[in-house]
């Protein structure tokens, strides 16, 4: 398991984040959500639909329900809210608004297909 001085050493330092966030709102969940203001947006939107009880602290993220919820959320908030997805999206683009590291591209767009092909779109 991390520490907390080298999760914090890693990523996340003052500027980015409050003195601490970085352990605190470490990337956790499906999607690895991160950052401080991830973390308030998803409880935010568990607010909004009436959630915010099964919602406690950070680790929260960690656990099943919450690691698919908030991934689902994070999705939705940053791709479907701020682009048109539709047959001539490319895995590049939609990459691009989840983290703009391209590594390992070629992997995704792989898995893109196969999975395309297996729910056949």
């Amino acid at each position: 398991m991390r520490s907390r001085g080298i999760c914090g050493a890693l990523r996340y330092n003052r500027k980015l984040c409050g003195a601490g966030d970085g352990w605190t709102f470490r990337g956790r969940g499906f999607m690895q959500l991160t950052g401080r203001s991830n973390y308030e947006g998803y409880h935010n939107y568990l607010t909004r639909i009436g959630l915010s009880n099964f919602y406690q602290e950070p680790d929260n993220i960690s656990s099943g329900l919450h690691s698919v919820l908030s991934a689902m959320w994070y999705f939705k908030y940053r791709v479907l809210d701020k682009m048109t997805i539709d047959a001539n999206t490319s895995v590049k683009d939609v990459t691009k608004k989840i983290n703009s590291g391209l590594k390992a591209l070629d992997k995704r767009e792989s898995f893109f297909e196969s999975a395309k092909n297996k729910i056949n779109c």
